[in-house]
């Protein structure tokens, strides 16, 4: 059987990088929702209120996809904090039933 062994400290280390993942996509997240093409913008040109409502509908999809990202990512760094939690419960656990067995 192959065995494999977990540093919670290296697990958790993995938290921020994602936290700032999570931050950067939140700030995407809001500069594409902030893009505005107004209708009068393009003056004269026919049909510019259905193109700038076209655009509204483009602009809020992404941007809705990108704050479902940010909070995926989000729910990605608290795992993480809790799988290197989960191991070092278990090492403690661990470590107290050898103690119990070997009566020290």
């Amino acid at each position: 059987m192959a065995g494999f062994q977990v540093d919670p400290d290296t697990v958790r280390a993995a938290a921020p990088g994602l936290r700032d993942c999570c931050d950067e996509i939140g700030s995407a997240a809001g500069l594409v929702n902030s893009v505005s093409l107004p209708a009068a913008a393009m003056g004269g040109v026919d049909a510019a209120g259905e193109f700038a409502a076209a655009v509204r509908t483009l602009v809020s999809e992404h941007g809705s996809d990108l704050e479902h990202g940010a909070l995926w990512v989000d729910d990605a760094e608290e795992a993480v904090v809790k799988a290197a939690e989960s191991y070092e419960e278990m090492d403690r656990q661990a470590v107290d039933r050898f103690t119990r067995l070997l009566g020290e």
